[in-house]
């Protein structure tokens, strides 16, 4: 028997050993991921917050349960996983709530605060902070009340509330730096930089965020450097400083990176479209906006982030005047503000809609936008107004009802003091009726009784007379009162009225110059691109009469004399001289009719609304055109299309060049030994090559002047061929390239 007592004895203890050490393990794991938590790795945070949570489910430790679940809470919002958190925060308070933890459950709804107002639901961060607020105020927890001031002055901020952020940001500093808190100086100077941004603060703004960098770089914590260095680059973009702003975003984005902090990375990919815009370079503004919004599609956002991007976007649209392409993105940015309820971003967006429609010309519509524009802008300010009419009007009857209850109770007691005097004086000579001896001693009772009456009836009615006169005056005063209350009431409602037709008037003046400026602007548009098209059209002009003067007068003049010569002096050569002119006067007309030909066809391409039409052609197709256009027997042609490739152009310009590039072989193979002219296809990457190799002298330099130099004026014998396929292959977007150099034969290639 004994030796089961001890067996038991040895089992329990060995039992309770072992639950301490797998508490104390379990007590480590959650220091562990405390510790992670703290140096900013969420993610194995997180998994050992898992593991530990798992444990201390298992042993019902609620306390620990809901000291974990706030932990991991804590690292889901930092991951943007505000569903996740929520859940968690939630089960959390929950458990608390049972333990009747104060203390704690508002530090869990400060953390449920923060993600509220990441959440756009600033009325409901509000609420939630500021009962932690009272709670923390009760026990005297400073450190934790600067935590709750803090989230509280960022909600206001993200509010558009910036005094009310302010002084809260300050309340938080002023404890930060009471208990020596420099993490939480840190970020107190940064959000008091944030909300002097806003106000236009600059300097104030810059002097904060140095103090927040140097705090911040003291103690390591890469996030408030981090984020400093983007809301400094914030700043000197305001002072037009975009090389040190610049400067700034790659000092914050490697540590975004590192820290995985996608929604900063985000602010940071728009904050260097901002300074695009502000430089004036559109095009680069508008591609790394689109460049963030393909960030946010990747990663979880926050919904102000996004709606901002939005509408960055529909604004650079608007500016290249494309007001189609905005649309769609203005009304996600509507969608989110209905989800927001937020009037600052329906101002916007009705603002940026307003333009769009203009610049379609639908000015109605756009005058309706630029109206609802208005309407939010100033809808506080309106129900302000309406709200103080409403309480002089509350006041003013509440009055009216008190003055009359008074006069009511003031009626009721004179009536009540003269029926207790009669009652009195009733009684008073009914007793001396008793005790009177003879008839002339009750009657004389009685008159001296009805003479008292009396008196008591006249008094009470010069009483009553008083009490009406003073109801008299009192209704008198009232109605004055009434009538300068009504003009007050009035004046405030006019002012209402007046302010909402004032804003309508400019609404409207606003709508008609904001029309009138676009239709300045379209003008200014048009007369721009027509100066620069007739501009072109004079340089066309002075190289096609440089050609002409050129290549036509000089054959033409050398016919005529040739003619006058042979008409008036017949017999001054002989058969076989004259044989030869004739020879050189028909090659002359031919070269001319060519040089014409050519001429005419460079200045089709050159006309308005001579635009190429691209289509899909096989190059077998182009090759077989060439052959057909080329019969000299003395030429080896040959032609290679091994891939049987096809190219996408304007089959007409594709098979001039071609063409051109061709004769001009030909030409240059008049002298050569055994001519030969090759044509092949290849590709290269994602382009079609196509090249011309003979075996000809080659080209001369001035000659290739007319292929790479658009002001060249060139004759027929020395380029207008080249002069034309420049001028037909920058129509088509390909290029022509030559290679080789004299006495080498020649290659041109034309890459697509």
């Amino acid at each position: 028997m004994r030796y089961f007592i001890t067996v038991g004895l040895l089992f329990t203890c060995l039992f309770s050993w072992t639950q301490s050490v797998k508490k104390a393990i379990t007590d480590s794991l959650l220091s562990t991921a405390q510790q992670y938590f703290a140096a900013f790795r969420y993610d194995s945070a997180l998994y050992y917050y898992e593991k530990v949570l798992h444990e201390y489910r298992k042993a019902d430790d609620k306390r620990n349960i809901a000291t974990t679940l706030k932990g991991i809470g804590d690292a889901f919002y930092y991951q943007k996983q505000y569903n996740a958190a929520l859940s968690a925060l939630e089960e959390a308070i929950k458990i608390w709530k049972q333990l009747g933890a104060a203390k704690e459950i508002a530090v869990v709804q400060t953390s449920l605060g923060a993600i509220y107002m990441d959440q756009g639901n600033h009325a409901a961060s509000r609420d939630i902070l500021r009962q932690a607020i009272h709670t923390f105020t009760n026990l005297d927890d400073k450190n934790a009340l600067l935590t709750a001031y803090l989230n509280l002055g960022t909600n206001d901020s993200r509010d558009g509330n910036y005094p009310m952020a302010i002084e809260n940001y300050l309340a938080s500093l002023k404890m930060a730096e009471a208990l020596g808190n420099k993490k939480m100086m840190a970020y107190n100077y940064l959000n008091l930089s944030a909300a002097n941004l806003h106000i236009n603060e600059l300097d104030r703004a810059l002097e904060n965020l140095r103090k927040s960098l140097s705090i911040s770089g003291e103690i390591g914590d890469k996030p408030a450097m981090a984020i400093s260095h983007l809301n400094m680059s914030l700043v000197l973009k305001s002072q037009h400083k975009f090389t040190e702003a610049r400067r700034q975003l790659a000092l914050a984005i490697p540590i975004f990176e590192e820290l995985k902090d996608y929604s900063s990375l985000q602010a940071a990919q728009m904050n260097f479209g901002r300074i695009y815009e502000e430089e004036g370079d559109d095009e680069k503004a508008l591609a790394t906006y689109l460049a963030a919004d393909e960030m946010m599609n990747s990663n979880a956002t926050l919904p102000w982030l996004k709606v901002g991007n939005y509408q960055y976007i529909a604004s650079m649209y608007n500016k290249l005047q494309q007001p189609s392409k905005a649309r769609p993105w203005l009304e996600k940015a509507l969608a989110i503000a209905k989800e927001l309820n937020s009037d600052v971003v329906y101002a916007d967006v009705y603002q940026n809609l307003s333009v769009a429609d203009s610049l379609d010309g639908n000015y109605e519509r756009a005058l309706y936008n630029y109206k609802q524009h208005i309407v939010y802008k100033e809808k506080v300010f309106n129900e302000k107004n309406i709200k103080k009419a409403a309480t002089l009007e509350l006041q003013y009857i509440n009055e009216r009802k008190a003055d009359s209850v008074k006069f009511v109770h003031q009626q009721q007691q004179l009536a009540l003091q003269k029926e207790m005097q009669l009652a009195s004086l009733r009684h008073e000579y009914e007793t001396k009726q008793a005790r009177a001896k003879s008839e002339a001693e009750r009657q004389k009772l009685q008159q001296e009784e009805a003479l008292k009456r009396q008196a008591i009836a006249t008094e009470f009615k010069m009483a009553q007379l008083r009490s009406e006169q003073e109801q008299t005056q009192l209704l008198a005063h009232q109605q004055k009162q009434e009538a300068a209350n009504k003009i007050k009431i009035q004046s405030e409602k006019n002012l209402r009225n007046l302010s909402l037709a004032g804003l309508l008037l400019i609404a409207v003046v606003g709508g008609l110059l904001f029309h009138q400026n676009q239709v300045r602007r379209k003008t200014n548009t048009t007369l721009l691109t027509l100066n620069n098209e007739l501009d072109e059209a004079n340089k066309i002009k002075t190289k096609f009469f440089g050609i002409l003067s050129h290549d036509l007068r000089g054959p033409i003049v050398n016919l005529i004399n040739f003619l006058h010569l042979q008409k008036e002096m017949p017999d001054i050569f002989d058969k076989e001289r004259e044989a030869h002119h004739q020879k050189q006067l028909t090659e002359s007309a031919e070269n001319l009719l060519e040089t014409m030909e050519a001429m005419l066809l460079w200045s089709k391409s050159q006309m308005e609304r001579f635009a190429p039409q691209q289509k899909t052609i096989p190059v077998q197709d182009l090759f077989e055109f060439l052959q057909k256009q080329f019969h000299q027997p003395n030429i080896n042609f040959q032609f290679h299309n091994p891939g049987q490739l096809v190219v996408r152009s304007d089959e007409d310009y594709l098979k001039t060049i071609m063409y051109n590039l061709t004769s001009n072989a030909v030409k240059a193979l008049a002298n050569t030994k055994n001519p030969q002219i090759v044509w092949k296809s290849h590709t290269n990457g994602s382009k079609v090559e196509l090249s011309i190799t003979d075996n000809g002298p080659g080209v001369h330099e001035e000659q290739l002047e007319a292929l790479y130099n658009e002001n060249a004026v060139v004759s027929t014998r020395h380029g207008l061929g080249l002069h034309l396929i420049r001028d037909l292959a920058k129509a088509i977007n390909c290029r022509v390239y030559y290679q080789s150099s004299i006495e080498k034969g020649s290659v041109f290639q034309i890459i697509m």
